[in-house]
């Protein structure tokens, strides 16, 4: 998660285009659309402030089919989307997971009408997160969920993997943690509640370490046959910790810090006993498996030997 820039779209213009060419219905209400704009503006860094008011409903479904049916408003659309993704390469930041294709009403356009088109409010979105995330954003002046645009995030990490092995195989106990270190500032709650409200936790843990472990233990396999044929078997830990400690520098310097494919690669290269054991439980179910095929092999060979000898082939 980072915080990007806002688009660079003229909103009082658009609002403009919208009332004179395809919603003249809205006209009496612009210089009240654009007193809550600049309410929106006067609170960035206090968004539960801003509240919902009545003053719009007559011309809601104006608004709502200007966001949703306006030629004008999709020549935004496609400058809103593409700005975000050269900041993001296209990753939602709502989730850190998705592909962003859609747009977000962080205030939801059935409540808050007057920011249908405007575009400070329009978050670029995967389409899950855009389903999941729902329409309550507070509740009792708390925010629940984190906002790209406007949310200053910690420069520190505070995303941990943590990894255990049982005593025997190769699967490891996995478990996730938020650690802001005693920091207990606006944003780090905000934080909290995202991932409790999306369950990042349980989906990280769920879908994405299980594919991510699979694709390490790749690596390490494709890297002893190698060193086998090379005759250096013995560098495979060190080989594997550079592997790794790239990956992740590349990524935190690409998705930030609190990137969670990052922040795996980090608990490993951090619990280096782990790592250790973890490699060493590949490689011997490599060797054991190794043997297994050549003695299936063996097997196969002698049976063909039995038979030219039985049926005199």
């Amino acid at each position: 998660m980072k915080k990007i820039n806002k688009p660079p779209i003229d909103d009082l213009q658009l609002l403009n285009d919208i009332c004179s060419s395809y919603r003249p219905n809205i006209d009496p209400y612009k210089h009240n659309i654009i007193v809550r704009y600049n309410l929106y503006e006067q609170n960035f860094r206090n968004l539960e402030n801003i509240t919902s008011v009545e003053t719009f409903l007559p011309i809601r479904k104006d608004l709502e089919e200007s966001y949703e049916r306006s030629s004008r408003f999709n020549e935004e659309r496609k400058i809103i989307l593409n700005h975000y993704n050269e900041q993001t390469s296209g990753l939602c930041l709502h989730c850190m997971m998705g592909k962003t294709h859609q747009l977000d009403h962080f205030f939801p356009k059935s409540e808050f009408p007057e920011y249908s088109i405007y575009s400070p409010n329009l978050i670029p979105i995967c389409g899950d997160c855009n389903h999941k995330k729902g329409t309550v954003i507070f509740t009792d002046s708390e925010r629940f969920f984190w906002n790209c645009y406007h949310d200053d995030f910690p420069d520190y990490r505070f995303l941990f993997f943590n990894f255990t092995l049982p005593p025997s195989g190769t699967q490891p106990k996995v478990e996730l943690n938020l650690n802001f270190g005693g920091d207990t500032s606006e944003i780090t709650q905000i934080i909290q509640r995202h991932f409790e409200k999306r369950r990042l936790k349980e989906i990280y843990l769920r879908d994405v370490v299980p594919g991510e472990l699979s694709m390490i233990e790749g690596k390490i396999h494709e890297c002893w046959k190698e060193l086998l044929l090379l005759g250096i078997k013995d560098k495979i830990f060190d080989i594997i910790m550079v592997t790794l400690k790239s990956e992740c520098s590349a990524l935190m310097n690409k998705y930030g810090k609190n990137y969670w494919k990052a922040c795996i690669l980090e608990g490993m290269i951090r619990n280096a006993e782990f790592l250790n054991e973890f490699i060493e439980r590949i490689i011997s179910n490599d060797e054991k498996n190794g043997k297994k095929c050549i003695a299936n092999w063996l097997e196969q060979e002698q049976t063909i030997i039995n038979d030219k000898e039985k049926y005199g082939w």
